[in-house]
């Protein structure tokens, strides 16, 4: 609330120190500041300090003496440090809320358990003194303490945005099917904030029966064999290209012993037991990761699909791959392939810069 001044007739001081004399009153917030000597000395305990302090200036002089060209927290320091006692007091900062991510939903962010705060009308609060002071007589001030609105939602969101998203697809294979869409239903909505670093097989787990996978292909020693939760490794990949496409930081892939169908040379990310794909989010503030899946059918192929949301970035990240196709032994083709992995950061049609992300090393399939 803000209100005005009640007078009262005491005479006005012109000598420097009277430490029972009440200059003004304020209230902040119900809670009642007298401004004496006292108040006004803080840590000066005597008054030669107190003069080297104000420049040998009573609170009256120097409020004669303000003019538009003087700076009051020059011309006075002891009614500043009051102000902010009462600042600390009763100022309360509002509370931004918490940003939830709604995957796979039309508005996808929304903002809650915002609260207000309490504001102190610092520049009103300095005037009211000032005329205070000048009029020589003891007057009550109510300061003004407005409530301090949070940020909107809209600006609370309003730098959120794709950062990169991939997308793989596969035949009709039931089983297949579901441990691909149960490894990524665990990153659906996934929140990492910024710093933290992830690992696939932690957020996964296990790919047993009992958790639900299925049998599927996998590969084994160079050979397509049967095996629990085949599948899942084209979870991770899509995953790993949707990372390198947001600019993420990847700590640790692996690549296929056999080249794979669903995605480029170089670009697969094989997870086991033994083998990890690990990401450190380094983008500055909290990533939202998004999953779906739509199944095949005889008329068409399914897909699985990766998006990664958060800050929005003015460059552009593509992944490039030098491959070599094949090498020549004694004269013969050998079928086994090397890749080479980048990451580009683009700015229009400027190149930012490129990152090695991991070099590649294929076997031949063997032959039936």
């Amino acid at each position: 609330m803000c209100a005005g001044f009640s007078l009262g007739v005491p005479p006005r001081p012109h000598d420097f120190v009277r430490s029972n004399y009440v200059y003004l009153t304020i209230i902040a917030d119900g809670k009642k500041y007298d401004v004496t000597d006292e108040t006004l000395r803080g840590g000066w305990w005597n008054a030669g300090a107190q003069k080297s302090f104000t420049n040998g200036k009573t609170l009256y002089e120097r409020a004669d003496d303000f003019n538009n060209t003087t700076s009051y927290k020059s011309a006075f320091p002891d009614i500043m440090r009051i102000i902010e006692k009462i600042k600390n007091d009763v100022e309360v900062k509002p509370y931004d809320g918490v940003i939830v991510f709604n995957a796979g939903e039309k508005d996808r962010f929304n903002v809650t358990g915002q609260q207000d705060g309490r504001d102190l009308d610092e520049e009103k609060l300095r005037m009211d003194i000032l005329d205070a002071l000048k009029t020589g007589q003891h007057k009550t001030i109510v300061a003004c303490v407005k409530v301090a609105k949070p940020k909107t939602e809209a600006q609370m969101t309003a730098n959120l945005g794709l950062r990169g998203g991939y997308t793989t697809y596969f035949e009709e294979n039931p089983n297949r099917e579901h441990n691909i869409e149960l490894a990524l239903s665990k990153f659906n909505g996934l929140a990492v904030q910024n710093g933290q670093s992830v690992s696939f097989n932690g957020v996964v787990g296990p790919r047993s029966a009992t958790r639900g996978f299925q049998e599927a292909k996998i590969i084994m020693d160079g050979e397509f064999v049967p095996g629990i939760g085949g599948g899942v490794c084209q979870a991770s990949t899509t995953l790993f290209n949707a990372l390198l496409l947001a600019g993420l930081k990847i700590d640790k892939s692996h690549n296929h012993s056999l080249a794979i169908s669903y995605v480029p040379i170089g670009r697969d990310a094989m997870v086991s037991s033994s083998a990890d794909l690990r990401f450190t989010n380094d983008s500055g503030g909290t990533i939202y990761i998004e999953t779906g899946v739509v199944t095949a059918n005889s008329k068409r192929p399914g897909y699985c699909y990766v998006r990664i949301y958060g800050n929005k970035t003015r460059v552009k990240y593509k992944a490039r791959t030098e491959v070599t196709e094949f090498d020549l032994r004694d004269g013969e083709i050998d079928p086994a392939r090397k890749a080479n992995t980048y990451i580009e950061a683009w700015s229009g049609d400027r190149l930012v810069h490129s990152k090695l992300v991991r070099k590649s090393n294929y076997k031949a399939a063997k032959e039936d």
